[in-house]
């Protein structure tokens, strides 16, 4: 079998870093894969490459379309010949759609879109992309399956008019091999930044994007005391100083920033499965939450959900788990950590995308 993806860019993003890991651990099934990227470059590009996976970037402009990608796209298919063409953002998914549907009907693959976000607001972003979600709306029958990745953005996309006999839910997957419990990264990095071995460190981890609301984590955390802020993500070392806070920027040591945390905070206006909820629990660290996308379908036990831009109630969830017994947040992270392992981890992600393929090949 081969599996042709189509994403937007190979940036360092949720989705992005998902496909980035999904894509090696389906080769190891015997699929065969190659990725196209819309726009040229990105910090998973060369991951990729590394893995032996081959990457083509087909260099078009954000926003802008572009007849040649269509064609050079649809070059790609008839060449490789995939049984399936899997698409990952909404421009990928319609540009996937328009180059699946000029190729032979002798070679056309199945076409899956992938759905990778929930309850956005869309008057935060431009035209385009709202032209390009209101577009796959009108477009959603077409495709073979459309794969969601919570049950939140399943049900909001029906709301906005895609067809919801196309869907599946995968949710996905943590590689608990990577994310683990590490008690000597939590020292490594304590001394790196100047903190106290016992000081209780809030870890904050996303990119510097209007709708993960870093500006109000930030005046927030300001309103607390008693605990170190570790943001770390893409254009996070561009905020404002503030006590107490460390600015990382993009890391590729993701994992072991987030087993050096006692607990970590996500405020984000909208997610759909937001990865970071599930990798912080499987590096057992207890989660603070915005009840956004399936965060607190991830979450369960073993955090605090507080109200979407409820910062009153983040305020009053900072202020609980900076004071609790270190013995009470690792029984919380342990919880946690298994509640992955048993439901989200990337075994059972891959297993399940993998079923998908062979049913739509069958």
């Amino acid at each position: 079998m081969r599996l042709l993806h189509v994403t937007t860019s190979l940036v360092q993003g949720g989705s992005e870093g998902y496909l980035r890991r999904i894509v090696p651990e389906i080769a190891k099934r015997g699929i065969s894969q190659h990725v196209v990227s819309l726009v040229a470059g990105g910090y998973h590009a060369e991951g990729l490459k590394a893995e032996g996976i081959p990457v083509t970037e087909l260099g078009l402009r954000r926003g802008v379309p572009d007849p040649r990608g269509i064609l050079r796209l649809r070059q790609l298919i008839a060449e490789f010949q995939p049984a399936v063409v899997q698409g990952w953002l909404y421009h990928a998914n319609l540009l996937a759609l328009v180059a699946n549907s000029v190729v032979s009907k002798a070679i056309r693959p199945k076409l899956i879109w992938g759905i990778r976000s929930a309850e956005m607001d869309q008057t935060r972003y431009g035209l385009s992309l709202r032209v390009a979600v209101n577009g796959s709306a009108m477009l959603s029958r077409i495709p073979d399956c459309i794969v969601a990745n919570s049950e939140v953005g399943k049900a909001d996309h029906i709301r906005l008019g895609f067809c919801d006999e196309r869907f599946h839910v995968i949710a996905n997957g943590v590689d608990v091999e990577r994310f683990h419990p590490d008690a000597a990264a939590r020292q490594e990095v304590r001394r790196e930044l100047g903190i106290e071995s016992d000081a209780v460190i809030a870890g904050v981890f996303a990119r510097n994007d209007p709708m993960k609301n870093l500006d109000d984590i930030l005046r927030v955390v300001g309103q607390a005391d008693g605990f170190h802020t570790l943001f770390a993500g893409q254009g996070t070392d561009q905020l404002p100083a503030s006590a107490r806070c460390h600015f990382m920027g993009a890391r590729s040591d993701v994992s072991r920033l987030m087993a050096a945390c006692d607990f970590t905070v996500l405020a984000s206006k909208s997610e759909g499965f937001p990865n970071v909820v599930a990798e912080s629990l499987s590096c057992g660290v207890p989660v603070v939450t915005a009840d956004v996308g399936d965060a607190a379908r991830i979450v369960g036990d073993a955090g605090q959900v507080f109200g979407a831009e409820d910062w009153n109630g983040l305020l009053a969830a900072l202020r609980t788990y900076a004071v609790m017994e270190p013995s009470e947040r690792a029984r919380l992270g342990k919880m946690g950590r298994q509640r992955v392992v048993e439901d989200f981890s990337l075994e059972r992600s891959v297993a399940n995308f993998v079923q998908l393929y062979e049913s739509l090949n069958a």
